[in-house]
């Protein structure tokens, strides 16, 4: 028998019934749709606010390449919702509040005022890895062949950005380090440059 994966879970508050563990539908479709809308919100402030073309690039291209962000980004989300809540009704002859789980509150807390390059990558990280897993755990077990397929399109889309987000924060230092955010792209035959050296005092 399928069962969740806890790790998921970000607050002692969220708990699953025993009807919902067993179904990794309806678990994806009320989880995955906060975490996708905090991952919008965070990429539509990289791509505004993020000093690096790096960061800026990738947060475009996480809105524009997820089919879901893309129609949030079109202002067509509400109408795919529609057809979720629908669909949700349909299977569990109940309505859709991706609020039932604590999600939407517990998102809001862990919101950041920051908003530096850094912040912005670990925030969208956080949401992708959340969304992945979700995702993997649902193509794998979902009874319904709708939710498979929004599943596969969330790992094809949104999983290959969570190893360029690795790459850029290995070259972004905190931003409490005093080194200025530089991200070094090495031209072939050409040696990374070296520090000058401080005078001492």
């Amino acid at each position: 028998m399928w069962r969740p994966d806890l790790t998921l879970f970000h607050s002692s508050e969220v708990t699953l019934s025993t009807e919902e563990s067993a179904r990794p539908d309806k678990q994806f479709i009320e989880m995955i749709l906060p975490y996708q809308e905090q991952l919008y919100l965070i990429a539509s402030k990289a791509k505004t606010n993020a000093t690096q073309p790096e960061v800026k690039t990738l947060a475009t291209q996480i809105l524009d390449q997820s089919p879901q962000l893309s129609l949030q980004k079109e202002g067509r989300l509400e109408e795919v919702i529609k057809n979720i809540q629908t669909k949700y009704r349909e299977w569990y002859k109940a309505d859709y509040k991706a609020e039932r789980l604590g999600l939407a509150n517990q998102l809001a807390e862990n919101k950041s005022n920051s908003t530096d390059d850094r912040t912005y990558l670990l925030q969208m990280r956080h949401n992708l890895q959340v969304s992945v897993k979700l995702a993997y755990l649902a193509r794998d077990n979902a009874r319904h062949l709708e939710i498979r397929n929004w599943a596969k399109g969330v790992i094809d889309e949104q999983a290959p950005k969570i190893t360029e987000i690795q790459e850029l924060l290995s070259n972004i230092p905190p931003a409490s380090s005093t080194t200025p955010t530089v991200i070094y792209k090495p031209v072939p035959g050409t040696p990374a440059p070296k520090p000058n050296p401080q005078p001492s005092q």
